[in-house]
């Protein structure tokens, strides 16, 4: 309680700087002070410090789950295709609202774009009448979707295109609504392919990855018209470069219980009478950058530091580069006449702090960023 205090007993030997108290309590605030001793005896008690143990760990259901010996995964798999949308017409009793029909009753719309322009979501047709500047509403019920573009007018001639998300699952009994969504059963057991991702070293050029494919059961029902359900659905639908994610759980669970197990954009698609496939690839794609050897010289950089050169071996060694924020950054003189450090290779955003000889140094006095190439220039009265 931070008033009376037990003896923990424990005598650390010399030199030590650091002791492991064990037996704690979780989610408890525990007060420390601590004493030394010598040939006279024992010090004065120091000035108390607290700290809160962690809680106790508590496995979320899905490892729980995975922990049985017997189990039964559930997987849910949401995709996010894209859809033009044509065949406006003027809705009743309205002069800048426009609807279509939804052929297709199991999709949940979240985006409307207009010529590339979001249209921003509404919730009626008359907040979508009256609010101008352009606007969307989704009558799931009715199949509807009303639009206003932003000029007003008739949209036939515009590109208006709807971001929908599909639901599928592999279980083929049970509820299959969660969160509000009803999933599909159309993924066969053997659909789900394992996740993989190869990565070449930074080094070594660009970063290419690879996330395997999923299949759904291309069937036939009377619920879609009696035909193979893929079979308008990829022709009408965009799925290439669109989000796909994967969930698994168990039976009972509640959507939040569901573990995400991947997320991807889709690569390409393939379909046959029983199967429709989608190749994956991963989100990231596209975002790489070549990372070609660029090392320190004494051609490029005359005034190189020697003493780099002479210990490390100037000539091979790579620039450095970095993602994200780092710490502790010990950077390369490359003009040690006007005392220009090397942070990394190429454009930075900020620099948090330098520090010379274990002090701060100023901005603007005591050395200037070079944003552009990630360099900084100290003063030389330092």
């Amino acid at each position: 309680d931070g008033s009376s205090y037990t003896d923990y007993g424990h005598q650390p030997p010399a030199g030590c700087d650091r002791i492991t108290v064990t037996g704690l309590s979780p989610s408890t605030n525990y007060w420390f002070k601590i004493k030394a001793r010598g040939v006279g005896g024992y010090s004065a008690e120091s000035s108390a410090v607290s700290c809160t143990t962690p809680a106790a760990y508590v496995p979320s259901k899905f490892e729980s789950l995975c922990l049985q010996p017997k189990k039964k995964i559930i997987s849910l798999v949401e995709v996010n295709p894209a859809i033009v949308l044509i065949g406006w017409t003027l809705t009743s009793g309205k002069t800048y609202t426009y609807e279509t029909d939804i052929f297709w009753g199991e999709i949940e719309i979240d985006g409307v774009t207009d010529n590339g322009a979001a249209l921003t979501a509404r919730t009626s047709v008359d907040a979508v009448e009256s609010g101008g500047g352009g606007g969307w509403y989704y009558d799931a019920a009715a199949r509807k979707l009303y639009v206003r573009v932003a000029a007003g007018n008739d949209p036939t001639n515009d590109v208006v295109v709807a971001s929908a998300w599909v639901c599928f699952t592999n279980w083929q009994r049970g509820a299959t609504v969660y969160n509000g969504r009803r999933y599909l059963p159309l993924i066969p057991a053997d659909g789900l392919s394992e996740i993989t991702q190869t990565l070449e070293a930074h080094y070594q050029g660009s970063i290419v990855s690879t996330c395997g494919s999923v299949s759904f059961i291309n069937g036939r029902a009377r619920a879609w018209g009696g035909g193979h359900y893929f079979d308008d659905r990829c022709a009408a639908w965009i799925w290439r470069n669109r989000k796909i994610r994967q969930l698994a759980g168990g039976e009972g669970f509640a959507y939040s219980d569901f573990q995400p197990i991947a997320s991807a954009l889709i690569a390409s698609t393939s379909i046959t009478d029983s199967r429709f496939t989608v190749s994956l690839k991963d989100a990231r794609e596209g975002l790489h950058c070549s990372l070609p050897k660029r090392t320190y010289n004494v051609t490029d950089f005359p005034l190189l530091d020697l003493r780099f050169d002479a210990e490390e071996g100037a000539a091979g060694v790579p620039r450095p580069r970095y993602y994200g924020a780092v710490t502790h950054v010990v950077p390369v003189c490359v003009d040690t006449a006007n005392l220009v450090f090397e942070l990394h290779d190429g454009r930075i955003t900020s620099v948090a702090e330098v520090l010379f000889r274990g002090a701060a140094l100023t901005e603007g006095t005591d050395y200037v960023v070079d944003y552009m190439l990630g360099r900084i220039q100290l003063a030389k009265t330092l």
